[in-house]
């Protein structure tokens, strides 16, 4: 029983990354896989980064990337507009919320060829834990 529960753990959690794998690109370092990555900012605080990625299509000049965030209210707006971007990925640095983006694809002839499906996501608030005091048991 536990063989089979070995298996199908991990097997499930391909899966999943293969759906998400259809609709955008991973990016892969070392075997595994990110969607962001750590920079320090000029005072030396780490800050993350998201990477935003789509399939790369052929014949295409640029793409705009549209990144909008939910309100309070449960609506969302804008809150990110990208243009004339050149590769299939952009880093963006966004706050704790509920987004969505969605990609526009421009042709040769700089008008728009294709519009991506608008993709969820969440970006979730990370802390880092503080030590205050240490005691024997």
């Amino acid at each position: 029983m536990q063989s089979k529960l070995k298996f199908l753990v991990p097997a499930t959690f391909f899966l999943i990354f293969l759906n998400l794998s259809f609709a955008q690109e991973l990016i892969k370092t070392e075997g595994t896989v990110k969607y962001y990555h750590i920079e320090n900012t000029e005072e030396g605080i780490p800050e993350f980064v998201q990477t935003l990625s789509w399939f790369n299509q052929e014949d295409v000049l640029y793409y705009d990337v549209y990144v909008e965030v939910k309100d309070e209210a449960g609506f969302f707006k804008e809150a990110l507009k990208l243009e004339k971007i050149e590769n299939s990925s952009v880093d963006v640095k966004l706050k704790p919320g509920s987004y969505r983006y969605y990609v526009i694809a421009y042709n040769l002839l700089e008008e728009p060829e294709i519009r991506s499906e608008t993709l969820n996501f969440e970006i979730q608030l990370a802390l880092q834990p503080e030590l205050e005091s240490v005691s024997p048991k």
